[in-house]
């Protein structure tokens, strides 16, 4: 409930071309936060949602243990495996396999999360952290620009899908209710958390506005549950 929609917040900043302002910064430092902050969730999630054999502490180390050892396995494929390649694709001057490349790793990344019990998103996220360690970064994300808001557009479609109308019908006076008390109760805590970290009053209203709604990442785990 804590986190917000990084894809919402950063595309609001930007095409209001407040990024460089005081709360666009603080915003943008809550929301890589909030991303570093999503990766033990996504370990610890599906834990949780397990089948009920075994008991949650047992779950949770490990799933913990998985994700540690992949972590740290994908972290030294990246510095010592990707490096190379990326090194031999770029001889071939071909925009096109670089792109595709980085594709195959994004995929083949999330792959291996989800085949061991974790999530595919932190694969993703794991992939991300690796392509942003070779020196061809810059050119890894000119390249994938176009796909860019593309996939993100797929990745909405696929939050709203699991969306059932059935539900909407029968409990929207809850729904409702929820969503309006989430929206209050984060416009609260962030306002008085801005005001505390320092901020000017008109700078804590900026923020809460980037972030009084909810995250992507609720209802990915509300599906899991």
């Amino acid at each position: 409930l804590a986190l917000s929609s990084t894809a919402v917040a950063t595309k609001q900043l930007v095409e209001q071309d407040e990024l460089q302002q005081a709360h666009g910064k603080l915003s943008l430092a809550i929301l890589l936060f909030q991303d570093l902050a999503a990766v033990p969730f996504l370990i610890i999630v599906p834990a949780l949602a397990g089948t009920g054999q075994d008991s949650v502490g047992e779950l949770l180390l490990e799933r913990i243990g998985v994700g540690t050892l992949i972590f740290l396995l994908m972290l030294a494929a990246g510095r010592w495996l990707l490096r190379p390649l990326f090194q031999h694709i770029a001889t071939a001057r071909s925009s096109e396999l670089f792109m595709l490349t980085a594709l195959l790793v994004v995929l083949a990344s999330a792959f291996l999360t989800e085949h061991h019990g974790l999530s595919a998103a932190l694969g993703a996220f794991l992939a991300g952290v690796m392509l942003a360690e070779t020196e061809y970064v810059h050119q890894i994300e000119s390249d994938i620009q176009p796909f860019r808001d593309i996939l993100l557009g797929l990745f909405l479609i696929y939050i709203g899908l699991v969306l059932d109308p059935r539900v909407v019908k029968n409990d929207w006076p809850w729904i409702i209710a929820i969503v309006s008390a989430l929206i209050v109760f984060k416009t609260i805590v962030i306002t008085f958390l801005a005001r505390m970290a320092g901020g000017t009053f008109i700078t804590s209203i900026r923020i809460r506005v980037v972030f009084c709604q909810g995250s992507e990442f609720f209802v990915y785990t509300s599906y899991v549950a």
